[in-house]
């Protein structure tokens, strides 16, 4: 339900719209939406928290300290307060609600703050709809367990996508407030906190820093994929300890092969039933103690399963010790299975994600219908008048 169409001084449709949604769990889910002018597209606008690590929010007048990976585009991180005289985003809307003088300079100097949060923050491109880029922050308790709320600190969603005229975007802060029914009284504070958050983001796009993080971004993870499988799955080394003593290992599917060196390594087939690239590099990797984190998802898709991803500084490091191994891993492969082709491994161009069909989810947020109507112990069926 719409509460404020515009600002008062508002140029653009959706600059200062207030909607308003009850939820099953007793809350009020609000919307504050205002358009910003930017010639960047909209599902790059918010990075990964990774990629921003130890950099200034702008919007969010917060710096972010990452502190663990969950998986691309998802991390715990710690939010912490850069300037003393301004509070966090969370606490400016608190303090907004509470009172409207809090937005006057100096008015919540003596206020209590909470300086700095950890938080589990996640960065989505191309969510919910293509185009669209969206971020979820939750608040942690203990045992790093996300919660809905942790002392003034909130969980809140943004979305960002295009708006119908060129060269602007249509940004959405989303919060729970914790009411029944939707406090008339509170418009005009939410009001003042969306001219607020406006001047925020547009301040974050004109960050000096927001190219370099842009590019950071796109070139922080590596695509790799596995090629030419023609006959069969790749191998694996064998260690030392482990090797094989039949005395006919072509027929044991397991092979010894010298390198220019003249140092000699076995090679042995891939036994389990499941094989995806992703399980197959991780137990390659171990074998050979290289370092080097996998990810078999990119921006909460699946990728297909003869794709992985990577961290690029961490694959730049390592692939002087995993390319010459695999090299070797092919010569083997040609001995033990014939012919001239074997698997490959190199960079893909683009990720490639797995299409599943959709699936029914249960609805987050009840909504009134009268589609059946229960009378005792019948049930009546209202039919909609087609027009």
């Amino acid at each position: 339900m719409n509460v404020q169409e515009m600002f008062a001084d508002g140029r653009w449709e959706h600059d200062g719209r207030i909607c308003y949604k009850f939820s099953t769990c007793g809350s009020c889910m609000t919307r504050l939406q205002f358009v910003v002018s930017t010639a960047l597209p909209a599902s790059s606008l918010l990075t990964r928290p990774e990629a921003g690590t130890g950099t200034r929010f702008g919007f969010r007048s917060a710096a972010q300290e990452w502190q663990e990976q969950v998986s691309p585009g998802d991390a715990i991180v710690r939010i912490r307060q850069e300037d003393a005289k301004e509070p966090l985003r969370v606490c400016s809307m608190r303090q907004i609600l509470e009172s409207p003088s809090c937005l006057h300079e100096g008015a919540s100097a003596g206020a209590p703050k909470w300086d700095a949060y950890f938080a589990r923050m996640i960065v989505r491109s191309d969510i919910p709809e293509p185009g669209m880029a969206a971020m979820l922050v939750l608040p942690l308790g203990r045992r790093h367990t996300a919660l809905f709320q942790v002392g003034p600190v909130r969980a809140y969603a943004l979305t960002v996508h295009p708006h119908p005229e060129p060269q602007k975007v249509i940004v959405s802060n989303v919060m729970f407030l914790p009411f029944a029914t939707y406090p008339v009284w509170a418009t005009g504070h939410l009001s003042r906190l969306a001219k607020l958050e406006k001047d925020r983001f547009e301040k974050h796009l004109q960050s000096s820093d927001l190219p370099r993080l842009l590019e950071v971004d796109k070139s922080y993870y590596t695509i790799l994929h596995l090629r030419n499988c023609n006959r069969g799955a790749p191998l694996l080394p064998v260690r030392p300890g482990a090797m094989p003593t039949q005395s006919r290992p072509e027929e044991s599917g397991w092979v010894v092969v010298t390198d220019d060196d003249g140092i000699g390594s076995c090679w042995t087939r891939w036994t389990d039933q499941e094989f995806t690239f992703y399980l197959y590099l991780e137990e390659f990797l171990r074998r050979l103690d290289i370092q080097l984190r996998l990810y078999s998802e990119l921006n909460g898709r699946a990728l297909v399963p003869y794709q992985v991803a990577v961290r690029t500084l961490e694959w730049s490091s390592c692939r002087q010790h995993l390319e010459p191994a695999f090299h070797r891993q092919q010569r083997a492969y040609r001995r033990l299975n014939g012919g001239v082709s074997a698997p490959r491994i190199g960079e893909a161009p683009a990720a490639r994600f797995q299409v599943r069909a959709p699936h029914m989810k249960k609805p987050c947020f009840a909504s009134a219908s009268t589609d059946v109507v229960v009378r005792r112990t019948f049930l009546k069926l209202d039919r909609v008048q087609e027009t």
